[in-house]
């Protein structure tokens, strides 16, 4: 009947007190979700804990779950960003001080490497010089041993003609002496015998010019000793010079082999710092090489850390005052949703 169907639809019908709380708690909901609304770094987990809000089986508890798991997790992501920018900084100031010190020690390799190539070429010219000098020493010493032996040569011509010569000259003296010796015997015998006679005869018509002649004589024999004199002090002053000449041949020879073995030696320690130098070229290339790829590997590593760190590093703050914000925002909902006045 009509009373049995008005009581069954009072039953059906919510009381007043629910009405109430239904109505209070989607006050409450959007309210909450106002605050949520507010930030505006668009989270995507502040999103669906607004969804969330927006759901008919709404839990106040499941809310204040989710709230506190996402502000942890914003903690967490918080002390992740400042491990990261510790490392980006450490890292970056590192790297950078690395890559000077890689720098440094190329440009020092490329320096030594140049300087090294320079003493090598001035090493080389000096080798040739000194290699050109002894080959010049060399043919001057040749040249004389060459004149010596013709000085040698002549000087024993010369002493021999010369020692002929006198040979001949006083051979020809000596005959001349035994000649005249000889003529002025007989000469003084028949003088005796004219003397022994009685009558003294006149002296031979001829007598003045065996005088004569015996005069001429002594001056040839005594030109001939001047000339056997002269030849002889040729001989003595000629043997002098011979010795003299020797003497400064041997000395010469003497001072140039001195000087080859000196010049020798010094070729040879300049070959050898050629040839270290030319070792620490190899090194120093070898080096720089092995730096090149090094630096080209610090490049890439430097490359790809400025990709992983700069936007952090630029955004830092900007993202912990969002993320401050977002938390300061969560505990604002969480108190709403606690019965705290959004005020």
């Amino acid at each position: 009947n009509d009373d049995d169907a008005l009581d069954l639809f009072k039953k059906t019908l919510p009381s007043t007190s629910l009405l109430q709380v239904q109505v209070s708690s989607r006050e409450v909901l959007r309210q909450a979700r106002q605050v949520l609304s507010a930030d505006k770094r668009g989270d995507f987990r502040l999103d669906l804990i607004s969804l969330a809000m927006r759901g008919k089986k709404s839990r106040f508890a499941q809310l204040g779950t989710m709230i506190d798991k996402l502000a942890i997790q914003l903690g967490k992501d918080q002390v992740d960003d400042d491990r990261k920018k510790e490392f980006c900084t450490n890292e970056l100031d590192v790297s950078e001080d690395e890559t000077k010190a890689m720098l440094r020690k190329k440009k020092e390799l490329e320096t030594a490497i140049s300087e090294g190539e320079g003493a090598i070429a001035s090493l080389k010219e000096e080798i040739s010089s000194l290699t050109a000098s002894i080959k010049d020493l060399d043919n001057k010493v040749a040249e004389a041993t060459e004149l010596r032996k013709q000085e040698h040569v002549e000087y024993k011509e010369e002493r021999a003609a010369n020692t002929a010569a006198k040979k001949i000259i006083l051979m020809a003296k000596s005959r001349m002496d035994e000649f005249y010796k000889k003529k002025s015997s007989l000469m003084q015998a028949s003088s005796h015998r004219a003397l022994d006679s009685d009558d003294l005869a006149p002296p031979p018509e001829t007598f003045d010019a065996y005088t004569t002649k015996g005069a001429e004589a002594s001056k040839v024999t005594t030109m001939m000793e001047f000339m056997a004199e002269d030849l002889e002090k040729e001989i003595v002053d000629g043997e002098q010079e011979e010795k003299d000449s020797q003497a400064s041949y041997e000395k010469f020879v003497a001072d140039s082999a001195e000087k080859r073995s000196t010049t020798t030696e010094e070729i040879k320690a300049k070959e050898r710092a050629k040839a270290q130098a030319e070792e620490t070229v190899l090194k120093s290339k070898s080096m720089s090489k092995a730096e090149s790829r090094k630096l080209m590997t610090q490049s890439e590593y430097v490359h790809n850390l400025h990709s992983e760190c700069d936007w952090l590093l630029k955004n830092f703050n900007v993202r912990r005052r969002a993320r401050d914000d977002e938390i300061d925002s969560l505990k604002r909902a969480k108190a709403v949703l606690s019965g705290a006045s959004l005020d």
